[in-house]
């Protein structure tokens, strides 16, 4: 039997191992370097995501990524899940208002017109179904991770430096960094 490459294949084949060499996705997420300075290097992502202190105080550490799934704080699990069926009423509806986004999130004021600013890439003064998806991958990663959601959304601005966070999903769909967490 003879396999044929079609171009999306070999084009996830490249993404995975950088075309055969060491690089990889982004530097390769398990080439010497890692992603981001190696998540399994000695260094690891931002401090060592399997190192001693790990990332923002170790995922897999005493006391997990600040307060973390795995540091035995479900509390930031169940907060982003009902902030996340909040999400997604709204996107069943395709664009919020500012009083639905802020009642979901649990902001006002100042902080929510920073955020409708931040995540409104088209400048239209509507959070339309794309811009909330982002917002939700978001939130998604913030109960994963056990992140305070207050400070991503504060800092939403500053991943412009990474790049559109639409670009995410070229790293796959997000419901699968569940399959990572066993």
């Amino acid at each position: 039997m003879v396999m044929v490459m079609t171009p999306e294949s070999e084009a996830l084949l490249n993404l995975l191992n950088g075309g055969g060499g060491n690089g990889g996705l982004l530097g390769g997420v398990l080439g010497n370097n890692g992603l981001l300075g190696g998540i399994l290097g000695s260094n690891g992502l931002l401090g060592g995501l399997l190192g001693q202190n790990g990332l923002v105080g170790g995922l897999l550490g005493s006391n997990g990524l600040v307060g973390g799934v795995l540091g035995g704080d479900k509390d930031s699990v169940e907060a982003s899940a009902n902030v996340l069926a909040k999400l997604n009423a709204i996107i069943s509806d395709g664009v919020a208002t500012k009083a639905e986004l802020g009642a979901a999130l649990g902001i006002s004021g100042a902080g929510l017109d920073g955020l409708i600013a931040d995540i409104d890439i088209n400048a239209d003064a509507k959070i339309n179904l794309k811009e909330l998806l982002d917002l939700e991958i978001l939130v998604i990663l913030q109960g994963l991770l056990g992140l305070d959601l207050t400070n991503i959304l504060g800092n939403l601005g500053n991943l412009a430096n990474l790049g559109n966070i639409g670009n995410l999903g070229n790293l796959g769909n997000v419901g699968n960094v569940g399959n990572l967490l066993g």
